[in-house]
């Protein structure tokens, strides 16, 4: 689909025009191969998860045999020898052994009840599921070649443009050439001496003649800057939509109710082992905790975590050849008066972009409009899919298969057949049709908005409308909960509940935000705020204060839309770079007032409550610099390879160091005062806080140590975890900060 880029044309100027974007066809190709393996290990696992329920049920019905046969046996036995046993009754030992037949009667029972259950629905279901995600993926396919389709279209009229703009740009530097020729000439023959009248005249008709096709020129010029100008910002926001949203919904799409059944076919094996035996209630437990902690998101975060090179997003395109100012600066300087700055081209051209902003705008409109109302008709389909790939609820209920009044095992549900797939069929192709229009009108919606803010902000001059669009990186409300981007002034639930835990009751914690948290207790925590709970309104100790500095950066990791776009990121970086603390913050301030007002607030509030938590540095050993080391990745993830990502990171923590110190001058401190951050009125301690803190005194006096110094006691120490890169395993937490 690249060849239009990739490979050589007659028509094209220089031979490297045909190695222009390797690096993303080949990006691409990984990609595809790696949603492809994600496709697969989904399948695998399901299939894998049916065989072993049915060898589990094969284990189990012969268990059940040899128990039922054991209890028949003994019973048999005592019928036989009734006569030489007529005197048991009346031992205390009758009355072990005649429960210990009862108890190997129900066992049997028991696992005859399990073994129906794993070869029936369990077994059924789950391959089922693995035949699901499988055709999922083969029809996501098309899908994904229509957006690098996109994509491919978007590049190659980017390239197109900025040939057209290099010709014109040729052209109009050979008329101003001309020109200035021209008027050299009429000058030097107007200062001979006697005057040449008619040569003069001839050579006026030929200046005039000079300048009208250079005002020609300089109009197909910028005409044509401003379209390679309008493609280039389509092809980047093409690029930025697939690589932030489309490939990971895409990704979520093709397993669309695969964790929902692998999940209740869980909960349904956790639920039968559990009512068996309370002696197997931890098992239970842990398959229950492995069914809730199934996340999309989180396996696509993994997912993408594990192959960067596939999924990290490519740097914005380059404005090819010189920038706009510096082509109007130099052709002033060589037209050297020969032409005004301003004629009536430039002015026609500023008027048909101001039209064609208007048109934008409008477009914009009702494409916004159109993509929630796919939005919602999106939602409602894959709650309906997702019903009836689950089932009716009494397909899972165990309850009534174990204890004194247990009924008997029906016999094992026959699978599925073609007619009762038939409507959940339709209403999968109806869900993908709806995702493919939703995914098409939030792409278009991108480039309109793209199109729009270029003529705005880089060839009409005009203030910045801030940021993308919420419609186009918004998650669908299915999907949305409160571990997601804030959509207007409110500051979000996750975001506030840890910062009240953490200024509570962790300022004085050796090392927050360093040593890692349970991945467990975070994974559960984030599960429930994804249900509208906030399980951390009752806490009231520290006791498990590096789970909820390790969720907070699981939220501002995973936020989409992120706080800062890629786009700003190298304009931020740039800004670090000023000597000076207050052109600093102004320069910042300037920068950060183009992001959307939600972002802007949630960044007020946290590096307020960051700055707040730096000032007990005596006491957590997390000054501003050790604090930027751990939430710079966080926040601007680095780009680059090798060296150069190394830089890029050094920048970004010098950045966030002083975004710290001058947060009040950074950020406006006049706008939403509700979302302000408003310190504790004192810091609060759990039990045993204040005597850790006597004994961390006392050692401090004697031994003394530095927060910077943990990175390199840890080299020996178990590899970290994945959500919190760059910060110390808790089982070495107590050692890293003697």
């Amino acid at each position: 689909m690249f060849q239009c880029i990739v490979q050589p044309r007659p028509d094209w100027g220089p031979p490297d025009v045909a190695n222009a974007f390797p690096d993303i066809r080949t990006q691409l190709a990984e990609q595809a191969k790696a949603v492809e393996g994600r496709a697969d290990a989904a399948a695998g696992v399901a299939a894998e998860l049916g065989d072993y329920c049915r060898r589990r049920a094969d284990l189990e019905h012969e268990y059940a045999r040899a128990l039922d046969k054991l209890a028949r046996a003994a019973a048999q036995r005592h019928r036989d020898q009734r006569h030489k046993r007529e005197q048991w009754p009346l031992a205390g030992a009758y009355a072990c052994w005649q429960a210990a037949l009862d108890a190997t009667r129900a066992l049997a029972r028991d696992h005859a009840a399990l073994a129906d259950l794993y070869g029936g629905p369990l077994a059924a279901r789950l391959h089922r599921a693995a035949d699901d995600v499988l055709r999922l993926h083969r029809k996501c396919r098309d899908l994904v070649a229509e957006r690098q389709e996109d994509i491919a279209a978007a590049l190659a009229e980017a390239a197109a443009a900025g040939k057209a703009h290099a010709a014109a740009a040729h052209d109009w530097r050979a008329a101003a050439l001309k020109l200035r020729h021209a008027h050299a000439a009429r000058q030097a023959l107007a200062a001979a001496d006697p005057p040449r009248n008619k040569k003069i005249k001839a050579l006026e008709k030929e200046l005039d003649k000079r300048r009208s096709r250079h005002a020609e020129a300089r109009a197909k010029a910028l005409r044509a800057r401003a379209e390679y100008v309008l493609s280039l910002e389509a092809a980047n926001a093409t690029l930025q939509r697939y690589y932030l949203d489309d490939i990971a919904d895409i990704m979520l799409c093709s397993e669309t109710g695969y964790e929902e059944v692998v999940g209740r076919a869980v909960r349904c094996a956790a639920a039968a082992e559990r009512a068996r035996a309370a002696a197997l209630s931890g098992a239970a437990q842990a398959l229950l905790a492995t069914a809730e902690s199934l996340d999309a998101v989180g396996d696509r975060q993994r997912v993408v975590a594990a192959h960067p090179a596939a999924f990290a997003p490519p740097r914005p395109l380059p404005y090819a050849g010189e920038s706009p100012s510096r082509q109007d600066a130099a052709m002033k300087e060589l037209l050297d008066g020969a032409a005004p700055d301003e004629d009536e081209a430039a002015e026609g051209l500023r008027r048909e972009l101001a039209a064609r902003l208007t048109q934008l705008e409008a477009a914009a409109r009702a494409l916004r409009a159109e993509c929630r109302e796919h939005a919602k008709t999106l939602d409602a389909a894959e709650a309906e899919l997702v019903r009836q790939m689950e089932g009716p609820d009494a397909c899972w209920d165990v309850s009534g298969l174990f204890g004194a009044a247990a009924a008997p095992a029906a016999k094992p549900a026959p699978a599925d057949d073609d007619e009762d797939d038939a409507p959940r069929k339709e209403q999968e192709d109806y869900y993908l049709a709806k995702f493919r229009s939703y995914v098409s009108c939030a792409g278009r919606l991108a480039r309109l908005e793209s199109k729009a803010a270029a003529v705005r902000e880089r060839l009409l001059g005009g203030a910045s409308g801030g940021g993308r669009s919420p419609v186009a990186g918004v998650r669908r409300g299915g999907r949305r909960g409160q571990f997601a981007a804030p959509l207007d002034d409110g500051l979000p639930t996750p975001l506030v509940s840890c910062v009240r835990v953490i200024a509570g009751y962790g300022l004085r914690h050796q090392g927050v935000f360093r040593v890692s948290g349970s991945q467990v207790e975070m994974q559960a925590l984030r599960a429930a705020f994804e249900r509208g709970e906030d399980p951390l309104a009752d806490v009231r100790d520290a006791s498990d204060m590096n789970s909820v500095c390790g969720l907070l950066k699981l939220y501002l990791r995973e936020l989409r839309p992120p706080l800062v776009p890629p786009q700003m990121r190298e304009r931020l970086v740039r800004a670090a770079a000023v000597p000076d603390d207050a052109a600093f913050a102004a320069r910042l301030r300037e920068e950060l007032a183009a992001l959307p007002r939600p972002a802007l607030l949630v960044l007020r509030y946290l590096f307020a409550f960051l700055a707040h938590l730096a000032e007990h540095s005596d006491r957590n050993m997390m000054d501003a610099w050790n604090l930027a080391i751990c939430l710079g990745p966080t926040l601007l993830p680095a780009w680059g390879e090798g060296g150069e990502q190394v830089t890029a990171q050094n920048l970004v923590n010098e950045l966030v160091k002083r975004t710290i110190l001058l947060h009040r001058d950074v950020f406006p401190q006049d706008i939403a005062p509700h979302a302000l951050y408003v310190p504790p009125e004192s810091p609060r301690s759990s039990p045993g806080e204040d005597e850790a803190d006597g004994a961390g005194a006392e050692a401090a006096e004697t031994e003394p140590s530095d927060v910077d110094d943990l990175d390199d006691d840890d080299e020996d120490e178990e590899p970290l975890a994945e959500d919190d890169a760059g910060c110390v395993p808790a089982s070495s937490s107590s050692s890293a900060l003697r």
